[in-house]
């Protein structure tokens, strides 16, 4: 991945082709040597030539493409009053313009058109927007006791790469960029005391604590930007939500025999605690249990003593254990260094393959089969050669699997042969329906930074 350095640089280069290292330190707010010394990296890796970014610098940029853009419209608008009695706030006119059609306009202006509005008290009034912007509508009928939190758990679904605003602010210069280096708040600072919301911030400006009221500080206001590692925190937990009102149990939503419900579970258990972003399972889902949640009634405990539950649930409890030890699964949840995708086309299979890193350079791969059919040497590219070791294999007889892949503790060692746009790669058999956790032995070596800076 790019660093912020190398980000800002080659993101001016695409905004203003050709423009000169004192242009870009202007835009980017970089030192003049340090754009020097950036531009030379990038130049010497292939991703900017003759003042523009190559097809290999806008591949390196796209994971910083924003994707679409979320507008906050449901609240009661209550600091309005009684202004608000009559019409929402996004609604009304600041010189002349319409609050939210001028920040729906800027956002459009920096290529932003996927856009959603979530609206609740007097929604009426936005309706307009869908025919006049194509804008999409999201109804949050709880606006009134849940505000912005339940706004943002509507559209989870959306959140990736997202703007996330409010539908009454009014920006004289538009904010918005069609890519954005990572998470951020918008802020403004308070000298003197302030009853503003106001931020303490830690090492690289990440908020650490949050006050009503404060003095000499910054304090929110304005829009805020999820990038994918930070919004993956809104849409991974297993609540209440997902298992009640008819939708089912976890295992309930497996398809197939019973064999084949437990091995999903497990395998998307694992796939759970393997991907970047905070976990929670919701009562049940841990037995596995066959009926939704019920508040009238306790779990079903008795399926306990059925062999297979057990095995699953033990299976979960191994896998919690692990995921605690195991600090590249969730030391670096919010960061790109974080996270690779080794394989994230092969539907054809129903695979999926990715790795974990921790900051101390550990690494840990997660290869997981949707299918239920095992998939013998199975080919895909890894960083660079190394032994991996089989860490944990949710596939294991022990857990009820078929035991037809290699179980912990097994040794894979990596190959000299280009896979996945890799030079080198590694074979195995993924099960089916299952998951298999690998261990890198050792730590992958750090590379030299010429960048004029680090990721912040």
């Amino acid at each position: 991945m790019l660093s912020k350095n190398q980000f800002e640089v080659l993101d001016a280069l695409r905004r203003e082709p050709s423009a000169s290292q004192r242009d870009v330190a202007a835009s980017s707010g970089l030192s003049l040597g340090t754009v020097n010394s950036t531009l030379k990296s990038l130049q010497e890796e292939g991703l900017a030539e003759g003042g523009k970014p190559t097809p290999a610098g806008m591949e390196a940029l796209a994971p910083y493409k924003v994707d679409n853009a979320v507008i906050l419209a449901a609240g009661l608008s209550s600091r309005f009053a009684p202004i608000s009695y009559e019409k929402p706030k996004g609604v009304l006119r600041v010189r002349g313009e319409v609050l939210i059609e001028r920040q729906i306009e800027q956002l459009r202006e920096a290529g932003i058109t996927d856009i959603t509005v979530v609206v609740g008290y007097k929604k009426e009034y936005f309706f307009y927007l869908r025919k006049k912007y194509g804008v999409t509508l999201v109804n949050n009928d709880e606006y009134a006791s849940r505000n912005n939190n339940g706004s943002l758990w509507r559209v989870r679904g959306r959140l990736g790469n997202t703007y996330v605003c409010s539908s009454d602010d009014y920006f004289t210069q538009n904010p918005f960029n069609a890519y954005v280096f990572k998470a951020y708040y918008s802020a403004q600072y308070a000298e003197g005391p302030t009853k503003e919301w106001c931020m303490e911030t830690g090492a690289g400006g990440r908020i650490t604590k949050v006050t009503v009221g404060g003095s000499n500080s910054w304090y929110m206001l304005g829009h805020v930007y999820f990038d994918r590692a930070f919004s993956e925190r809104f849409v991974l937990p297993l609540s209440h939500d997902e298992v009640v009102h008819m939708k089912g149990s976890l295992r309930g939503k497996m398809p197939g025999d019973d064999w084949r419900q437990l091995a999903g579970v497990r395998s998307f258990w694992a796939y759970m605690l393997c991907h970047p972003g905070k976990k929670l399972l919701f009562m049940g889902s841990e037995l596995p249990q066959w009926h939704e949640w019920d508040f009238r009634g306790q779990l079903d405990w008795y399926l306990l003593d059925d062999p297979a539950c057990r095995a699953s649930h033990e299976c979960l409890r191994q896998l919690n254990r692990l995921y605690e030890r195991n600090r590249c699964l969730w030391e670096n949840d919010r960061d790109w260094d974080g996270f690779t995708w080794l394989v994230a086309d092969d539907n054809h299979n129903n695979v999926l393959v990715f790795l974990r890193r921790d900051r101390r350079g550990h690494e840990l791969i997660c290869a997981v089969n949707f299918a239920p059919v095992p998939w013998d040497n199975y080919r895909f590219g890894v960083p660079a050669a190394a032994r991996y070791e089989v860490l944990f294999n949710t596939d294991d007889a022990c857990w009820g699997g078929s035991g037809c892949a290699l179980p912990a503790g097994s040794r894979i060692d990596v190959d000299e042969i280009p896979s996945h746009g890799r030079e080198t790669s590694l074979s195995l058999t993924i099960p089916p329906l299952g998951a298999v956790l690998l261990r890198r032995e050792g730590k992958r070596p750090r590379k030299k930074q010429n960048t004029g800076g680090t990721q912040g």
